[in-house]
């Protein structure tokens, strides 16, 4: 075959390759379309249909189509070359629009900064997400076949969900420094206390009871300052002494507000724990023992004579407080606490007079294994009811001693406090109390003792009490549930002495 006939026949199979390619099929190309604003002098463009379109030649640069692939997606546009070599065009089903001086995504809200030929570049997309502005760098690879002056064919690399690359160097929505969380616990607890013979009112209320069923509330903004309310729902409400039954109510727990001043420093507002008694201030839901240390408790009128104890109970004031100063990690440490308070005025809304209390604690750490608390406090109370009213000056110490070896737990106890009542002018009273107990865990298992005794009068030679309580706990492993079983040995001082040894088991829910 002469030369030349063999070069019109490779022309023409060529031709009907291109023309053969699928994407480039013809369709109808009508300009009924949304219309775009005119930024590059450039005129009204169409929106396409969905595939490709076939690009028709047109040697004066009139418009014609196009069609690529975006990450696996076909795309068509049409472009117009009568400004020139640089062109704009649209993506039938993306909405992205490419002009001279930059490049619109519609679908997506891209905008390409301003760029020249050739069309290998990188530059920034600026686009929004909710309410906030983004801006990241975006690479683009073009290549351009100029094989023809009428057409070209674009390969546009995209990284991500269509090849786009992002690299976000502006600031990300930022949350919400407002955050709730609840918390609480569920106790309930099966009692079964040995019948005196000479009481009508110790052992005789065997059963169940519930010992605590708390739930609390958090609001917290940012890291410094948190609101706090928490109610019980087992109060039990009674007047009458030594009343072996008691009518349960609803009544408020802590209701704070706490405020970071520093590192060193944070300020207390509310009802919230006296800073007295490591039996009080020990976590509720978090104790060894059913019940709190005989000295901060006394003794409920169920178990023995009534006996109240040495605890301050909630507080309504102001304290200025830091567990640890944070001096060291692993070494010597400092903790304080400081408050101005109306005193024990139990659940009244106001003081029962009109001078505050006042309480100081401080703790000393030595490595995470050794804690020493000393504290104590003052506080003028008024009983009876007017015009009868009576005062009373109350003074307390607190010296107590936690170890820690390993699953080995060791706390001691020491509770003094000295009552005079100025008005009667009656003599006054010292009241003493201490408890030691050691608990170890081993897996699941915790196993406890501890031997607590409590003098309420120093007066009187037959009122003091002490127990022996034995406990073991089970904590489950998959779910915050624990079972735990105590048996206490109650002794009164001789001339006193009452039958009413008991046993008590607990499970307990924290939440």
């Amino acid at each position: 075959m002469p030369r030349i006939q063999r070069l019109a026949l490779s022309v023409t199979l060529a031709v009907v390759y291109l023309y053969s390619r699928p994407g480039l099929a013809q369709t109808d190309t009508s300009t009924a379309g949304i219309v775009f604003p005119e930024d590059s002098g450039t005129l009204p463009r169409a929106k396409m249909p969905e595939g490709g379109t076939e690009h028709q030649p047109n040697d004066q640069g009139g418009e014609h189509g196009h069609s690529h692939t975006h990450g696996g997606k076909e795309h068509s546009h049409t472009h117009s070359h009568e400004g020139g070599e640089g062109h704009e065009h649209t993506h039938g089903d993306d909405g992205h629009t490419h002009g001279d001086d930059g490049h619109t995504h519609g679908a997506d809200g891209h905008t390409h900064a301003e760029h020249e030929p050739p069309h290998g570049h990188i530059h920034d997309h600026s686009h929004r997400h909710g309410t906030f502005d983004h801006t990241h760098p975006h690479e683009h690879g073009h290549t351009h076949d100029h094989s023809t002056t009428t057409g070209h064919a674009h390969d546009h690399l995209h990284d991500e969900d269509e090849d786009h690359e992002h690299s976000h160097t502006a600031e990300q929505e930022p949350k919400s420094k407002l955050r709730f969380s609840f918390d609480g616990y569920l106790k309930v607890i099966g009692e079964v206390v040995e019948n005196d013979p000479l009481s009508t009112f110790i052992g005789r209320n065997d059963g169940f009871r519930v010992g605590n069923a708390r739930i609390g509330f958090n609001a917290a903004y940012g890291d410094d300052l948190l609101a706090y309310i928490s109610l019980e729902s087992s109060v039990q409400r009674t007047e009458d002494f030594n009343q072996a039954n008691a009518e349960l109510d609803v009544g408020p727990r802590d209701l704070f507000l706490a405020y970071q001043l520093s590192r060193h420093a944070q300020i207390t507002l509310g009802r919230f724990k006296a800073p007295y008694d490591v039996g009080e201030l020990e976590n509720e839901g978090d104790r060894t023992f059913i019940d709190v240390p005989l000295e901060s408790r006394g003794v409920a009128p169920t178990q023995g004579f009534e006996i109240p104890g040495l605890r301050q109970g909630r507080q309504i004031g102001l304290m200025l407080s830091r567990q640890r100063l944070g001096l060291s990690d692993d070494g010597f440490d400092i903790g304080y606490a400081i408050a101005l308070t109306n005193g024990r005025t139990e659940t009244l809304a106001l003081n029962d007079n009109d001078r505050p209390a006042g309480f100081a604690r401080f703790s000393l750490y030595f490595t995470k294994w050794v804690a020493l608390n000393v504290g104590g406090f003052t506080d003028t109370r008024t009983t009876g009811e007017l015009p009868n009213l009576f005062e009373e000056e109350v003074k307390g110490l607190e010296t107590s001693l936690i170890l820690r070896l390993g699953d080995l737990r060791i706390e001691g106890q020491l509770l003094y406090q000295r009552t005079t009542f100025p008005t009667a002018q009656t003599p006054r009273v010292n009241s003493f109390g201490l408890h030691a107990q050691w608990s170890y865990r081993i897996w699941n298992l915790e196993a406890a003792y501890r031997f607590a005794y409590f003098d309420p009068n120093h007066r009187f030679d037959v009122d003091s009490v002490n127990e022996h309580t034995l406990g073991l706990s089970y904590y489950v492993s998959d779910v915050p549930l624990r079972f735990t079983i105590n048996a206490t040995l109650a002794q009164e001082q001789r001339g006193r002495e009452l039958e009413n040894n008991r046993l008590s088991a607990l499970a307990q829910y924290n939440f």
